[in-house]
């Protein structure tokens, strides 16, 4: 059999940026802890869903004790580059759907480095309160089922290598594809380090006919579960997912003088769902941010200043006007803002930046999004990143 590839879903907690740390709100916990508990990950559970195409949506549930040791603002996830790629290739395979902490919308950014596209959940200025929290990251990747010659399988490593905390539990749940019964499928599993088979967990087709994997005990840093699962070749066919991850645009390094920004909440159309503008606004921000161009104020910070000036809008508020107006209460130099619209099946991003000392337009970008409502995360990127592009473009 064609050995499959591994896709090694690294996690590994965010590290104290080096520097001072900056002065910002904290975040409560959903629930505290004694501050002499070791920082470790309470349980890592992986919902994975095999779909026809033979790619994955992936949801991984992590239950983490943060004490401000080394889990300070947050954690990330580590994507590894498909072997042999390089340059844009090595963001190519994976697509991301959500990011949550205790339920709500967590900030987010993306980074690519030398072997991987690492996703830093949190924020800069946001200090996280001793105390217990669960992240929530959904996610599509193209490295799902691998065809043999006779057979097809699903090789997964379930919650990465690279832990430098103990686990006191780690599970997974699958849900096959129509045509293929839970049953009929041959299903193992591998646990301990790297290149270890350990035998310490459990597996069973549960009540809804799906398949369940289980650790048997507490695990150390930089061990894992592997499973693998095999079936009979024809069922699963090519992936043919393709993201807004394979469109990218790369921005020369800036070392020129960083301008102050705020950004309004993105409007929406009435056929669009509401609760999407605060997450994609921060996505907004933060795309923004990773460019390096900007020093960006804080949603929260903003909307303070604002009831602090009795300042009341609502609405629409994006003319030049309104937004010269905002951006002197803020003391910023730019402001941003946009909407979100949808005709039939495609969703329209526009966004402008407005220099508030000569009241101009300093740049607009549009992108344009098609069929399902989680391209929305990496259009806003698209967009705000041409929208960095028009804009240098135009000194």
């Amino acid at each position: 059999m064609k050995a499959a590839a591994v896709f090694l879903a690294i996690l590994a907690v965010a590290a104290a940026v080096s520097g001072e740390t900056p002065i910002g709100e904290t975040a409560p916990p959903r629930r505290t802890v004694h501050l002499a508990d070791p920082e470790r990950i309470l349980g890592f559970h992986s919902d994975i869903v095999l779909l026809d195409d033979g790619s994955l949506k992936v949801t991984e549930t992590i239950e983490v004790i943060a004490l401000g040791r080394e889990i300070r603002r947050g954690i990330y996830r580590d994507f590894p580059a498909p072997r042999g790629s390089s340059g844009k290739d090595k963001e190519s395979g994976f697509k991301i759907i959500e990011v949550l902490r205790d339920g709500e919308a967590e900030p987010y950014h993306t980074v690519t480095l030398s072997s991987c596209t690492r996703v830093y959940m949190g924020k800069a200025d946001l200090l996280l309160e001793p105390g217990e929290y669960t992240y929530t990251f959904t996610y599509l990747t193209k490295r799902g089922a691998e065809t043999a010659a006779s057979e097809e399988e699903l090789y997964w490593n379930v919650n990465g290598l690279k832990w430098q905390f103990p686990m006191d539990k780690i599970s997974a749940t699958i849900t096959l594809p129509e045509g293929i019964s839970a049953e009929t499928v041959l299903r193992e599993g591998y646990t301990g380090k790297r290149g270890k088979r350990g035998l310490d967990y459990r597996s069973w087709i549960n009540g809804s006919g799906r398949i369940r994997f289980e650790t048997t005990r507490p695990f150390l840093p930089g061990e894992c579960l592997t499973i693998l699962l095999r079936w009979s070749k024809g069922i699963v066919s090519e992936p043919t997912y393709k993201g807004y991850a394979d469109k990218t645009i790369e921005l020369p390094p800036f070392h020129g003088e960083k301008k102050r920004v705020a950004v309004l909440d993105l409007t929406m159309t009435e056929n669009i769902d509401k609760a999407l503008a605060i997450p994609l606004s921060d996505q907004l921000r933060a795309e923004l941010f990773e460019t390096g161009h900007f020093i960006m104020m804080d949603r929260k910070n903003m909307q303070d200043i604002l009831e602090e000036q009795d300042f009341q809008y609502s609405g629409r508020c994006d003319s030049i006007e309104s937004l010269v107006k905002i951006g002197k209460i803020l003391r910023v130099q730019k402001m941003v803002s946009g909407s979100l619209g949808k005709i039939g099946e495609s969703y329209l991003i526009s966004l402008k930046m407005v220099d508030i000392e000569t009241a101009e337009i300093n740049s607009v970008s549009r992108e344009k999004c098609i069929g399902m409502t989680d391209q929305l995360v990496d259009g806003v990127c698209v967009a705000a990143k041409k929208l960095v592009q028009i804009y240098e473009s135009g000194k």
